[in-house]
């Protein structure tokens, strides 16, 4: 009885390390809990098992995240907890989707509905977790440039997880659902759905409202708002030459995009470097995708156009097979101008030609 109790509190003190944003003290405590709870604990073992893989994510350790994802899904599987089966689900959605796995991504997220539609099945009601299934999705189908789908998910799910009330998948849902109308051009709606989301944010614990703040950023820039992508800059104290773990890379991703808006594009440049360094290191995929575009468009900005190319043809080697269309296409007239230098010096020219397709 001791046991179980050491380990449900290490648990519990894990998860609140997490929601504070110190992941390497949540793993520790995650894997101690772990090494304390009894073998037949099946229910928390599961879910610090689960709790042990969203805090290695943003530590970097994406391969380890993926293993404890899997052990995660036995062990929930065995104790009969199919709503827990699809929640990490979702999770391992989220990694394979960081990772470049697009096509990984959209099978895990389909999975988790059936397991959640099943239940439906026997009770009327899917699990609550089929609203997050949904978001992790849309993602997915919004990167694939299926925006139709896109959006019905995000919308649904959105919906949904207001009905679960779970603090971090409704934040990730404001974002998710802001995105998807951006993309359909309905400027008005995505600032919405991201200042429903900052209200939001102010009654979470700090870590999902730092990617909120963030996401908000990154959707001002888009729409021009530069003055407020500023203050987030100040705000969150972050500076071009600040040391970077991958925890932190998603917002100095934005940063560099604030930097090119200005016109320091030597400056985003160098900052775009260390990143994708940072990236690499992790096998973030997704990541390294994104970065190669915004060196392409920065070095594009300074009139380098070989190394710009030679940055957009290594992004569009990686992209190609998992078909990311959005992280290419968001970028404008800028993004279109190096696609048809591309196509000049026969680049990839089957999926240039497809996003310049979807550019017009």
């Amino acid at each position: 009885g001791e046991r179980r109790l050491r380990g449900h509190i290490a648990v519990l003190r894990a998860y609140a390390a997490a929601l504070q944003g110190e992941m390497g003290r949540a793993t520790e405590l995650a894997r101690e809990a772990l090494q304390t709870l009894p073998s037949d604990d099946l229910m928390v073992r599961g879910y610090t098992t689960t709790l042990l893989s969203t805090v290695l994510r943003p530590s970097g350790d994406l391969v380890g995240a993926t293993e404890a994802c899997a052990e995660a899904i036995s062990i929930s599987r065995a104790a009969g907890d199919r709503q827990l089966v699809a929640i990490v689900l979702c999770d391992l959605a989220a990694l394979h989707a960081v990772r470049g796995r697009l096509h990984r991504a959209a099978a895990a997220c389909r999975e988790a509905q059936q397991i959640a539609q099943s239940y439906a099945g026997q009770s009327g009601q899917p699990l609550p977790v089929m609203g997050y299934a949904c978001l992790r999705l849309s993602a997915v189908q919004r990167e694939w440039n299926d925006i139709p789908a896109a959006t019905r998910n995000a919308e649904m799910g959105l919906d949904l997880c207001k009905q679960w009330g779970q603090a971090d998948v409704l934040a990730y849902g404001y974002t998710e659902v802001a995105k998807v109308r951006q993309a359909t051009g309905d400027r008005e709606g995505a600032r919405e759905a991201v200042d429903q989301g900052l209200r939001l944010a102010r009654t979470v614990p700090p870590w999902p409202g730092v990617h909120l703040a963030a996401e908000a950023a990154r959707l001002w820039l888009a729409q021009g708002n530069l003055a407020a992508a500023l203050r987030w800059v100040r705000e969150s104290d972050l500076d071009a030459h600040d040391p970077v773990g991958f925890q932190h890379l998603f917002r100095y991703k934005v940063l560099a995009r604030l930097l090119m808006a200005q016109g320091a594009c030597e400056e985003a440049g160098a900052l775009l470097a260390r990143l994708l360094d940072v990236a690499e290191a992790a096998g973030a995929g997704g990541d390294v995708v994104e970065i190669a575009v915004l060196q392409a468009l920065a070095l594009r900005a300074q009139r380098r156009m070989d190394p710009a190319l030679t940055a957009l043809e290594r992004a569009l080697w990686l992209a190609e097979p998992e078909g990311y269309v959005r992280t290419f296409i968001e970028e404008g007239a800028p993004m279109g101008d190096l696609l048809q230098q591309a196509t000049v010096r026969g680049l990839q020219v089957r999926y240039v030609r497809q996003l310049l397709e979807a550019l017009q």
